[in-house]
């Protein structure tokens, strides 16, 4: 049986390479968007040297990336329902015998210490 550890580092692993990606992609759109090899006379966003280059364009443009996002988020969320009940199959009692047991409210369940 695999670990539910070994499932969130394979997790973490593919979101973070990713992330790589994405970031490669959007810096090669920006370059080719804003005249980086492009033979156009703006300035690249991107440029080597940091006093030529637009570098507070390309973080406003991520900032408005996060604020999309955090609005995506939202709208996400509050299509969301909280269950009320749930199913619980088959729970095992003091005497060793299983007990079946359906429609527990989530409120009312205690956890024992």
């Amino acid at each position: 049986m695999v670990e539910a550890k070994s499932y969130s580092e394979t997790t973490y692993n593919i979101l973070l390479e990713n992330a790589s990606y994405f970031s490669s992609v959007l810096i090669a759109v920006v370059r080719k968007a804003t005249g980086g090899g492009g033979g156009r006379r703006r300035a690249d966003w991107l440029a080597n040297d940091l006093n030529k280059g637009r570098l507070d364009l390309f973080y406003f443009l991520l900032a408005g990336m996060g604020f999309m996002n955090c609005f995506y988020f939202l709208y996400c969320a509050s299509g969301y329902r909280y269950k009320t009940k749930m199913k619980i199959g088959e729970v095992a009692v003091d005497d060793g015998k299983l007990a079946e047991i359906d429609d527990v409210e989530m409120n009312s369940v205690k956890v024992a210490s």
